[in-house]
């Protein structure tokens, strides 16, 4: 899952700064788009 956090951080940091609510929320759904791809 490290990974695809990861993946997640730097996608949401190439793109505008007004998706840093969804930083903030990360730690939540990573682990829902993770269950629904494995």
């Amino acid at each position: 899952m490290q990974k695809l956090l990861d993946w997640t951080l730097d996608a949401i940091r190439m793109e505008d700064s007004s998706f840093s609510w969804i930083e903030e929320y990360r730690y939540d759904w990573v682990p829902l788009i993770e269950r629904a791809i494995v």
